[in-house]
């Protein structure tokens, strides 16, 4: 988990999915793909942001 979605981008994240070829990877993706696009970058940036701060 933490090395799919530990990934520096959203695309980097599905491919690291795709990767690892479990039933939880594809039901992540699946879940990706059925949330807005934008919402999903904004929420990856904010979350990225967040990392930064102490």
């Amino acid at each position: 988990m933490d090395w799919a979605f530990g990934a520096p981008t959203l695309g980097e994240i599905e491919k690291r999915l795709r990767h690892l070829d479990t039933a939880w990877a594809a039901a992540a993706l699946v879940a990706l793909e059925s949330a807005s696009p934008q919402s999903l970058e904004i929420t990856h940036d904010l979350l990225a942001r967040g990392r930064q701060q102490t």
